[in-house]
Order: C-alpha cells, then sequence, then structure tokens
C-alpha cells in the first residue's frame, strides 16, 4: 500500500527523537505531521515481526472505511504500517480530559461508531481481541476510528493475544479467541464509555474474571447504553455454542438490538414522525452484518440531522429533496413494467352485465331463480375480513373484478366503511400467462407496496426501514443530485421475506389511521404453493383495518380456506348475463332478423341453446381449431403454437445477463422466426426494411394469426387508443384465454404439435434456433433513425442470449451466422455510439471469437478453433484466454469453465505475457477479481459469495493447467471511494496473499485454494528441478561433445604430422 504526497509534506525517517510510543510487540514514529508509521519493537524478534505482519495483512483485508483508522502505506515486505495521525488521540484520553464536557449526544454516537467498527471488521473475518476504548483513535470530526490489529486474529492465523481481565469472556486460554469473545468485550467498551471506568475498575484480574463467569456483572442501572452493554455481558453468555459469524450477528442484534436509543434523551427531543422512523429502524431484524451497518449507519445520520441547526433555506430544501429523492428512488425500484398489463388485458364487462353485483341479491333475477351468495354492498360498506369470488375457468372472474374495481359505487361503498380514516384500495391480477412477476407473491408484494406508498409515501421510512435507512443515509451525505430530474431505478434486491415483512409493516402501523381494501384476481394462477397463499390473505384479513376481495378457481386449497368466508360461485350467477350478450350481439344480425321474420319463435329458442351450450367445456373446441385446419397451413400453425407455448412455458435464465425470456412475444419477433426463407438471416442488408415494410409484415402476421390460429392467439393491444387499429412491431402475441393455455399444456398436445414440424427429426424445427434467427433479423432490420443509446445494448445482449440458448438446445455451434451477426452488431454499434453510447463492448471487440469467449460460446468457439487450429489468434491484440479472465464491464460477472478448458485443453498459456499489457493472463485474472470483489462489497448489499463460489475452482484449474503460484502481482493500494479503473498498480502481491484478501469471508474456500497453490508451488519446484538437472545434462553434454570434438582435432593433427 502506497499513498501519493504532497510537496509540502516533509516525510522525515523514523529516529529515537521522534519515537512516540513503546507497545509490547510495536514501536510508534511520528514521520510528519499527518503520518505515524508503526514497526517492530525488535527486528530479529519472531512474534514482533508476526505482529506487524498481521497488522499489515489485517488492513489490507479491510481496506478503507470511516470507523477504521486510515492506512497510508505499507512495507513491501509488510514489516511496518504507516497510519494516519490522530491530533485527538485515543477515546479513552479524550474522554479522561474532556469528562466534564462530553454530551451524552456524542457517548451515543461514539457507542453506535464502536459496534459499526466491529460489526465491519467481522464481515471481514477479523477478530480484534483486544477491543477497549483506548484502541479507537478520534478523527478531526471526534468520529470514532478502530486501531490497533497487531494481536488480532484473521483466517488463516489466529489471534496473536487477547483481552485485558476487564473485557474477557471467562473461556480455556487454549482456546482460540472467537466472534464471540469479541462481543463480551464489546459490551465492556460502551460500558467504560458509559460509566466513565472499565467493568470492576481497581479490582484483581482473577476476581473480575471469577465474577464474570457467575454472571455478576456490574450494575448497568443508569449507565448510557445499558441494555447493549447487558445484552453482549449476559445473552451471548447464555449461547456459547452459537456458530457462524452471520449467525452469532444476527443473534446479538436480535436480542440486543438498538433499544438504547429510544430510552435516551435524545429520543425524547425528536419530532413524532422521526421517532416513527427511529422505532422501525431499531425493531427490523436485519439478515446480515451489512444490513446491521447499514442500521446503524442511518441511525447515527437520522439522529445528527435533528441536532443540526439549518442555517439556511437552501439546507431546509436540500433535505427536503433527499427525502423526495429516496421515496421515488425505491418505489421505482418496486415498480416493474409489466405491473398493470394483466389488469389492461381483461376485457371490458358488455353493457349492464354484472349490474347486479351493486344490487341487493333479492332485487335480482338470480335470487328469483334460487340463487343465493353474500351481499356484497353489505361486505363493502361495514364487513370484514374476506369476500371469495370463485369460479370455473372462463367464468368471467377476471372481468367481474376488472368491474368491480373500476366502478365508482365500490369506492363510495369503501369510504362507509373507512369512515373517518384514509381509505387505501389496491389491486393486483395473477397471470399465468404473463411474466414471472405477475405470477409470483414477489411481484404480487411490489405492486400492492407501490401503490400503497404512493398513496402515503410519508409511511416508505416506517414501512421499508432498512431500505429506506441505506438510501438515506447514503444520500443525505451527497452533495450532488442528478441535475436532468430523473430518478434512476435502484437495483433493489428485492426478496419474498423483506417484502412480506413490509406488508405487515403497512397494516400494523399506527403513525397514519386507514383503511385497506385489496383486490386481488386470480389466486390459482399463482405459481408457488397455493395453501401458502391462502393463508397468508386469510391472516392478513383478520387484520381490523384490512379486508381483502379475491377470486380464484375452486381449487381444494382456497375451498378449504375460504369456504366459510362471504361469496359468490360466478358460473351460478352469470346466465342471464349470457343471454343478455347473445342476444344483443344476435338482434341485429340480419340473417336473424330474416328467420325471426320467417320462424318467430326460432331467434329465441336459438338464443337459449347457445345459452345452455356455453358450459365451459373447451378441450373439445380447441382441438377442433388446432388440429383440423387445412393441410397446406398445418406446419405454419404447428410452429406458431409452439413458438407462443415456448415463451409461456420456459423458465430459462441465462446467468450471462440474468437475461429472462420474456412470456409474450412482440409480433415482429414472431414474424421473423416463422420466416420461409431460411437464408435472409444471412443475405439480408443491414436495415434492409423500412418503417412501412415493417407495419406491413406485422399486419401480414397478424392476419396470419387468425387464419392459422383461429384466434386462440392474438395480437394484445393493451391501453392504447381505441381508435388506433395499425399493429405495432413491439405489440405482444399472446393467448385469447388462459384455458387455451392449459390446453396446449398437456403432454399430448404438445407431442401432436411437434410431429408436425419434425418431431425427434435431425433437422426438426427448434424453437430456440427460430428465435435466435429472429432476433438476428431484428437486428438488422433496425430503424438507425430511432436509434438510442441504450437501445442496441439491449438488442445485442438479447440476441446473445438466444445463441447461448440455441448452443444449449442443440448442442451446435453456428458460426457462419454468428459471424454475420458480429457485423451487424459492429455497424449498430458504432451507431450508438455516434449518438452519445459508451464505445464499449462491441467497439471492444477483434471478431466474434472475442465475444464468444466471454459470453461462454462453447460450440461457436470450438469450430472455430478447429478451422484455424490456432488457439492465440496471432491477429488478436489479446490472447482469448485473457478475453475469457478479464473480460469487458458487460460480462464481468461471469465466466465459463467449459470455454477455459476448451482453451487451456487447446494450449492457451496462463503465463504468456499480454503484448498490450506486458502482463499474463493469470496476472491480470487475479488483479481483476481483487477489485471486482473488493468494490463488490462495497458497492452492492449483498456479499458477493456467489461470485467467488464461482471463481474459487476457476482458480483451482488454471493452477491445474499450470499457472505460476509464485508469480508477482500489482495490487490495488484501496478500494470503496474508486473505482475500478483507478485502481492503483504499486503493491506487489503474490498468489497466496491475494487469495487470503479475496476469499476473506469464507475460509473454507481459503484453505481449499491454499491446498492448491501448495500443489502446484510442489509440481513447479519439481518442473524447475527437472528443467535444472536437463539443463546441466545438456551443459555436460555440450561439455563432453567439446571436449570429444577437440581431442579428434588433435588426433588429426597428429596423423597430419
Amino acid at each position: 500500500m502506497t499513498t501519493s504526497v504532497t510537496s509540502s509534506t516533509i516525510i522525515q525517517k523514523p529516529t529515537q527523537q521522534n519515537l512516540i510510543a513503546c507497545g509490547i510487540f510495536r514501536v510508534v514514529h511520528r514521520l510528519s505531521d499527518t503520518w505515524v508509521r508503526k514497526s517492530p519493537g525488535v527486528d530479529d524478534d519472531f512474534r514482533n515481526l508476526q505482529a506487524i505482519h498481521s497488522e499489515a495483512t489485517i488492513y489490507a483485508l479491510l481496506g478503507e472505511h470511516c470507523r477504521i483508522a486510515r492506512c497510508l502505506s505499507i512495507g513491501k515486505t509488510l514489516d511496518f504500517v504507516d497510519l494516519e495521525f490522530y491530533p485527538h488521540g485515543t477515546l479513552m484520553s479524550y474522554i479522561q480530559t474532556h469528562k466534564e464536557s462530553i454530551s451524552d449526544t456524542s457517548r451515543v454516537r461514539w457507542a453506535l461508531q464502536i459496534i459499526e467498527a466491529v460489526v465491519f471488521a467481522h464481515t471481514k473475518g477479523i477478530i480484534h481481541s483486544d477491543l477497549a476504548l483506548r484502541q479507537f483513535f478520534l478523527d478531526s470530526d471526534l468520529n470514532a476510528c478502530l486501531a490497533d490489529f497487531g494481536a488480532s486474529g484473521y483466517p488463516g492465523q489466529e489471534a496473536l493475544g487477547m483481552e485485558g481481565a476487564s473485557h474477557f469472556l471467562p473461556r480455556d486460554y487454549d482456546q482460540p479467541n472467537t466472534i464471540l469473545s469479541d462481543l463480551f468485550a464489546l459490551g465492556s467498551t460502551p460500558y467504560e464509555l458509559g460509566a466513565g471506568k472499565p467493568p470492576y475498575q481497581g479490582c484483581e484480574d482473577d476476581v473480575i474474571e471469577n465474577r464474570f463467569s457467575k454472571k455478576d456483572f456490574p450494575t448497568v442501572n443508569g449507565v448510557l447504553c445499558g441494555s447493549i452493554i447487558m445484552g453482549c455481558w449476559s445473552c451471548i453468555m447464555e449461547s456459547p455454542k452459537v456458530l457462524g459469524n452471520l449467525e452469532e450477528l444476527r443473534y446479538y442484534n436480535q436480542r440486543v438490538g438498538l433499544n438504547f436509543l429510544e430510552q435516551s434523551e435524545r429520543f425524547d427531543r425528536l419530532d413524532a414522525n422521526t421517532k416513527d422512523i427511529v422505532t422501525a429502524l431499531v425493531n427490523y431484524n436485519v439478515s446480515d452484518a451489512h444490513g446491521l451497518q447499514a442500521q446503524i449507519s442511518a441511525l447515527s445520520t437520522l439522529l445528527d440531522r435533528t441536532e443540526v441547526v439549518i442555517k439556511s433555506q437552501e439546507d431546509a430544501n436540500r433535505r427536503i429533496i433527499v427525502d423526495i429523492f429516496q421515496h421515488l428512488a425505491l418505489t421505482s425500484s418496486l415498480h416493474f413494467s409489466s405491473i398493470t398489463e394483466r389488469y389492461e388485458a381483461v376485457d371490458e364487462s358488455h353493457a349492464t352485465t354484472f349490474d347486479w353485483i351493486f344490487r341487493r341479491p333479492e332485487d335480482t333475477i338470480q335470487y328469483a331463480e334460487g340463487r343465493r351468495w353474500g351481499n356484497f354492498n353489505d361486505w363493502l360498506k361495514s364487513g370484514s375480513g374476506l369476500y371469495w369470488i370463485n369460479g370455473k375457468a372462463g367464468s368471467g372472474k377476471s372481468t367481474l373484478m376488472k368491474y368491480i374495481v373500476s366502478h365508482r359505487n365500490a369506492c363510495l361503498l369503501l369510504k362507509r366503511w373507512a369512515g373517518d380514516s384514509s381509505l387505501c384500495t389496491v389491486s393486483f391480477f395473477f397471470w399465468n400467462s404473463g411474466s414471472r412477476l405477475q405470477r409470483s407473491q414477489i411481484g404480487l408484494f411490489r405492486s400492492l407496496l407501490v401503490e400503497v406508498l404512493n398513496q402515503h409515501p410519508e409511511l416508505i421510512p416506517i414501512v421499508l426501514p432498512a431500505q429506506w435507512a441505506a438510501r438515506y443515509s447514503a444520500k443525505l451525505r451527497t452533495s450532488k443530485f442528478q441535475q436532468d430530474g430523473h430518478v434512476r431505478q435502484a437495483q433493489e434486491p428485492w426478496e419474498l421475506s423483506n417484502l412480506q415483512i413490509a406488508f405487515k409493516n403497512f397494516i400494523s402501523q399506527t403513525s397514519v389511521p386507514l383503511k385497506l381494501c385489496l383486490f386481488i384476481d386470480g389466486l390459482d394462477e399463482y405459481e408457488g404453493n397455493e395453501e401458502d397463499l391462502a393463508e397468508f390473505f386469510g391472516n392478513a384479513s383478520m387484520t381490523e383495518n384490512v379486508k381483502i376481495c379475491c377470486s380464484s378457481r375452486p381449487h381444494q386449497a382456497f375451498e378449504d380456506a375460504f369456504a366459510t368466508r362471504p361469496g359468490l360461485r360466478l358460473q351460478d350467477l352469470t346466465f342471464p348475463d349470457i343471454r343478455q350478450y347473445v342476444h344483443d350481439k344476435l338482434e341485429n344480425n340480419t340473417r336473424m332478423q330474416r328467420l325471426g321474420e320467417q320462424e318467430p319463435e326460432r331467434p329465441k329458442e336459438l338464443i337459449e341453446e347457445i345459452v345452455a351450450a356455453a358450459n365451459g367445456e373447451l378441450d373439445d373446441l380447441f382441438h377442433q381449431m388446432i388440429f383440423k385446419v387445412d393441410k397446406v397451413y398445418q406446419q405454419e400453425t404447428a410452429q406458431l403454437f409452439q413458438l407462443v407455448g415456448f415463451a409461456f412455458r420456459d423458465q430459462w435464465i441465462d446467468e450471462l445477463f440474468q437475461y429472462a425470456m420474456p412470456n409474450l412475444l412482440p409480433i415482429l419477433l414472431l414474424s421473423f422466426a416463422t420466416e420461409r426463407d431460411s437464408t435472409l438471416a444471412l443475405k439480408a442488408r443491414y436495415g434492409f426494411m423500412t418503417q412501412k415494410d415493417v407495419i406491413s409484415r406485422c399486419t401480414i402476421m397478424e392476419i396470419h394469426l387468425r387464419t392459422r390460429c383461429g384466434g386462440l392467439v392474438e395480437v394484445q393491444y393493451g391501453n392504447q387508443d381505441p381508435y388506433k387499429t395499425t399493429v405495432g412491431p413491439e405489440m405482444k402475441v399472446g393467448y385469447l384465454h388462459r384455458t387455451v393455455k392449459d390446453y396446449l399444456e398437456f403432454r399430448e398436445t404438445r407431442k401432436m404439435l411437434a410431429d408436425r414440424t419434425g418431431g425427434q427429426q435431425k433437422d426438426a424445427f427448434s424453437v430456440s434456433r427460430a428465435l435466435f434467427k429472429a432476433h438476428h433479423l431484428r437486428l438488422k432490420a433496425f430503424d438507425t433513425a430511432n436509434i438510442n443509446k441504450y437501445l442496441p445494448w439491449i438488442q445485442l445482449r438479447d440476441t446473445i442470449s438466444w445463441a447461448r440458448r440455441t448452443e444449449h438446445d442443440t448442442r451446435k455451434g453456428w458460426p457462419e451466422l454468428l459471424d454475420e451477426f458480429y457485423k451487424v452488431a459492429y455497424q449498430l454499434w458504432s451507431h450508438a455510439y455516434s449518438r452519445g453510447a459508451r464505445k464499449d463492448f462491441f467497439q471492444q471487440q477483434e471478431s466474434m471469437e472475442t465475444p464468444a469467449t466471454q459470453c461462454g460460446l462453447y460450440h461457436y468457439l470450438d469450430a472455430k478453433l478447429s478451422q484455424v487450429n490456432a488457439v492465440t489468434m496471432t491477429r488478436l491484440q489479446r490472447s482469448l484466454l485473457d478475453y475469457a479472465l478479464t473480460p469487458a464491464e458487460e460480462t464481468e460477472g461471469y465466466i465459463s469453465p467449459e470455454v477455459l478448458t476448451l482453451l487451456l485443453e487447446r494450449g492457451a498459456n496462463p503465463n504468456k505475457n499480454e503484448t498490450n499489457s506486458k502482463t499474463s493472463p493469470w496476472q491480470n485474472a487475479l488483479l481483476r477479481l481483487d477489485v471486482t470483489v473488493s468494490t463488490m462489497s462495497w458497492d452492492a448489499p449483498e456479499r458477493p459469495s456467489a461470485f467467488l463460489d464461482r471463481w474459487a475452482p476457476i482458480i483451482k484449474m488454471l493452477l491445474k493447467y499450470g499457472a505460476n503460484p509464485d508469480i508477482q502481482v500489482s495490487g490495488p493500494r484501496k478500494y470503496g471511494t474508486m473505482r475500478r479503473k483507478e485502481a492503483s498498480k504499486s503493491t506487489q502481491l503474490t498468489p497466496d496473499e491475494l487469495i487470503l484478501r479475496i476469499f476473506a469471508t469464507d475460509p473454507g474456500l481459503v484453505a481449499e485454494l491454499r491446498a492448491a497453490l501448495k500443489q502446484a508451488k510442489l509440481k513447479w519446484s519439481q518442473m524447475k528441478s527437472s528443467e535444472r538437472k536437463r539443463s546441466q545434462s545438456l551443459v555436460l553434454q555440450e561439455e563432453l561433445e567439446i571436449s570429444q570434438t577437440n581431442q579428434d582435432k588433435s588426433c588429426m593433427c597428429c596423423l597430419v604430422q
């Protein structure tokens, strides 16, 4: 580690004159006004050297953090550590000097900062082993920073020391220090802070240890942070066998919490709204250490905000803007593009049908016919709990639900129920044929939350305390906002458990008096466990201020859960509506009018026959419509149903881009997928279609859907202008109704469709290949006039994903088509670059082989490398192995073991220096991995465990194929505040040191990789030994040959004489 030094900074050499401290293992010299150096007390003493080596390693593992003393430089052989000089000294000395003037506010802030520092160290696998106030320095703003890691433990190295008696968890002295022992010491540290002295000050060490062993702790009554102190001492003592870093932290957080905030005088001074936010944060049980850090950090920032005098209107406005931005960012991250798609797709009800739902049952035709159901009007205006609308497939449940949701009567009646409280009504329509979010609980809760929080943004900190806290503390410290007024959609990792907690927070909050009514359609279209869903809504509807109207087919799970609730069975009540619909449709029909003139009673009889036949049994009808089409169209019909069905059915997510195939295909894409000219994808020129051509092609495709598919598959016009009837290229194609999808999902149906397109034959129709070619044609048809700087990457990404899927399904590469794709992609990217896109990815590529390497297109590479028979591809500036190990930013989260194996088997050398960097792919990979993991741990809320799990076998593979285990790698100086491209490259580290740093959070992987390194070193040692012997043998042989030559010459001379 190094740091830049300005010309005004004068760095002295360590001398006796600038010596400022001596410890057990180390001495400290002050080298300048801002710089101190820690070095071994006695250079040749092993323990002293080991202590400074440990401290240097730990600072490298920790990187830069606001709660850790700032490390400025580390010796190349880890023989010293340079730190920032803290003129205010340690927290202990400062308290002793300023005892009378320190406020409770400062003590609470320090307590939070102490916890934050320790939690952060634990996430990096560091056991401090000597926590106390004397180990915390105060910076220029009097913020606490943890230091002195010489006795600490880290992955692969046990601690060298242990705590003093007042901070010591009684245990066997031979046992290693653990997080438990650190947390016990953490309890004694705030005690020092609150009581002004260590526990049992003045007692002998064995007396203190004996008291702690008996759980005889000092009283904390009246001591600031007393609950957290006792929590560390007592609850951790009760659970000595708790294992694992995260489990211990979770247990600690749940049992101890941050409740002392609510008991402090600082809390009493807050306004009511801020008190609610603090309480929500305190009560929110985080699931990992990163969440705990964010929670503590946000509480510190929030409380600081309430105590800073607002000096100008500008400061006040800035805080208002911060709050608005957090609300917008969070609701934006909850929103998803298809959130209202199903509601919009449901047909409007026919005139006057469903009017009976808002009337008294006794006043309806259905009641007169002997039908009975729960009074919906009464339930809306005064009822409680859950109202269940059930009915068989095709009975009109979704249409009825849309009618209710959009009808003003529902709102008026619900307002009578709400009374003086605010009314909040939200709806969600499950859709089994839609996207994953449209058929999952995650989509349900995201939809509900975004609606209720848009209506009541003041509840966001209460409902989503952890997410709001993380954003709030980060944004409030930022002085710049986006100038264009847009809010980027945050990549929030919304998990079901978090969303369920948020929803429960909303329905249980008391800050804003409100009544909530949910309208949930299609519970049977949910993709998960129906019993869990029924139980959830059953429990939610028991809350006093919540009522739920839901609809579903009468599946057993819903029958069991809702049978005793008020409701109705729809197919029993719709005969008058069906009769009205048929009558209205046939009344003005010319042929029916003629029939009525000839036979006056016949139209009435025909209407009754149609109504009686409308019983919802449709499978035979679907079979006729699909399989009885004209022979000329049979193959095309089967292809269309397979393409649409594949899109709905397939669950594949491309791990490269996390691309999920859309459930509804755009009509233009479907048109290209059924293109009869198999050579068009190769011979068509870039920009081969005008906008007029595109519209014409889509119109023809819509006609084909009607004539080939009998109207069972249709273009979904959505909520656009109802008078606009021109089909657009991005309009989606879907099923007429879910019953169509259900029929097409039958195995027999799918087999019959496949048989019509080749079945199991070698040249049979491949859906994935058809969609790959379709994406390629869409690229070629791209209208360059409408290119923006983001669209090209989306289209290119999707095409690559389909190339990957096609390889997966067909087990073949498609070199000709992919080479053509590269040409188109390069042209498209060039147009986008001229309009403001970054010069990235395809502009960085040298041929199709390089993106194929980064994107895992194994079969393509195998085919191409077999043609050229040269893995180095000498025309490339970088080797394919280097592309695979250090890919572009768009693909850096992914690496293909299959492609790596292919390259290494074909002779790729991980140790050969690249022409452009003068470093090897092996060195470049370690450096990129180090930077990526370190920045990932700061920029993302989740730990990068999946990323590390993917990379560990890659490193072992490289070592197996001869990567040099002793190579030196230039490592970055610091992380967190910098971007990847700004990484300094001055510190030389070995693979051993880098692996320890990169995989610090997973000791198991560290052990595996160290074992692999050890094996590789042994192999390299044997290889070098063999080379030396071979070299010596060659030298000896050469000497013998020279000697023999000289003897021959001598003999010749004798003969000549």
